[in-house]
């Protein structure tokens, strides 16, 4: 599996910070804020597994992910898409793997560091030189470094809101 990695830092102690409470209430417009590519988003339930399908297009290529939850805590979730719809220049259909993770880590008493990572898993090696051939490595490090500071700074507003009744006293 190939991955691309953002991390940057968020405001908030990390006891402070819920990503699944965060993932979930996503409404599609804050998705599309994250990034141009950035398409549309569901969240999904099925089987009573949880996940999501996002829709986006990143260096010419349509992509339409079907997550699943495989992994969740306060500090980290997995999701993983076994089979990505890839349209590679919007006509040829292919699947991929698709990993996102994400998590925060203790950076000290006041503040964590976010880490985003998506994992691309091709089926084939030719489906891999096609996407060196697309330039598909800049494309998605290009796509994360965008998406990845917005995270962190929506996840920072989000939680750096929750004010505890001591704190008001």
């Amino acid at each position: 599996m190939e991955k691309f990695t953002f991390q940057g830092n968020i405001n908030l102690p990390v006891e402070q910070i819920d990503l699944y409470d965060w993932l979930i209430n996503i409404t599609e417009n804050d998705y599309k804020s994250f990034s141009k590519a950035h398409r549309a988003l569901g969240l999904t339930k099925i089987d009573g597994v949880e996940g999501m399908i996002n829709v986006e297009s990143i260096g010419g290529n349509l992509l339409v992910q079907h997550y699943k939850i495989q992994e969740r805590q306060n500090h980290l979730l997995t999701l993983y898409s076994q089979k990505s719809d890839a349209y590679l220049f919007h006509l040829v259909k292919v699947a991929v793997g698709v990993e996102w993770k994400m998590s925060v880590k203790k950076k000290d008493g006041a503040s964590s560091v976010f880490s985003c990572e998506i994992g691309v898993a091709y089926p084939n090696k030719l489906l891999k030189i096609a996407s060196l051939l697309v330039a598909g490595r800049y494309f998605l490090r290009k796509h994360i470094n965008e998406e990845g500071p917005l995270f962190a700074k929506s996840i920072e507003q989000k939680f750096g809101k929750c004010v505890g009744l001591a704190e008001l006293l």
